[in-house]
């Protein structure tokens, strides 16, 4: 969880860092290299602030510039983002049974509690029989904060010493792969909310570039098709006239 809000605030900065950028260009940009200066179209658009929109809100860049195609951008991200809520809701769901199949399906040797237990100590216990399976630094002895303890469909089998070949097999506690299942489904899941995420990034940033173009693209229109004011020279003795023009 932790993760993936990083990740999501890296890219909202990078977002911002390169929306400012641009905005700062569009107002920095030169003019053409010409005898003329055209007075700036009451329409003109801000490239910059096109690409915040839509870095912000999908499609809403595309609907400043005037392009209707900022509907699609928009209908994906509402698609993505109820995909995104419906998969991580699944995946959070998942998780929760697989834990309580653990709860279920595990007792103790003797002391033990599993408030005490973190994550990582379920998934050792839907790897493992019994904790004599799991590495640890403590010689084989179970951690104080787990306890020993083992599954309770193989009771009988719950003294023995896996790497003891002279004991035989254990069998495998088939509570325990119920519940490894259900822990690989849930990280499959998981797996799944982030690539979703991960696409609603994606059109964010291929939005905001979007937009910042077709601003770009809507005031070269406005400046091909608008009047402007144009100045030229008339003699050498520095008389300038000014005249307006209409492009075509």
């Amino acid at each position: 969880m932790r993760f993936r809000a990083h990740v999501a605030v890296c890219c909202a900065l990078a977002l911002a860092a390169i929306g400012a950028r641009a905005q700062s260009e569009s107002l920095d940009a030169e003019l053409p290299d010409s005898d003329s200066a055209y007075l700036p179209s009451a329409a003109a658009l801000s490239p910059g602030r096109a690409f915040l929109y839509s870095a912000a809100v999908p499609g809403a860049g595309q609907l400043y510039a005037g392009r209707k195609r900022g509907y699609a951008y928009l209908a994906g991200e509402a698609v993505l983002a109820v995909g995104y809520l419906l998969s991580r809701s699944d995946a959070s769901d998942i998780e929760q049974q697989y834990i309580d199949a653990v709860r279920a399906g595990v007792t103790f040797d003797g002391v033990g509690d599993f408030d005490e237990w973190n994550q990582e100590d379920f998934e050792h216990a839907t790897d493992y029989d019994n904790w004599l399976n799991t590495y640890t630094d403590d010689n084989g002895q179970p951690i104080d904060r787990v306890g020993p303890f083992y599954w309770k469909d193989i009771e009988d089998f719950r003294t023995q010493d896996p790497r003891d070949p002279a004991q035989g097999d254990i069998p495998d506690s088939a509570a325990r792969l119920v519940s490894k299942q259900l822990r690989t489904d849930s990280n499959a899941a998981f797996k799944r909310t982030r690539g979703i995420l991960g696409a609603m990034i994606f059109n964010h940033l291929v939005s905001a570039i979007d937009a910042r173009v077709s601003a770009r693209i809507h005031n070269a229109d406005m400046n091909d098709n608008g009047l402007g004011l144009r100045a030229e020279p008339v003699d050498a003795g520095g008389v300038i006239a000014v005249t307006w023009a209409r492009g075509f």
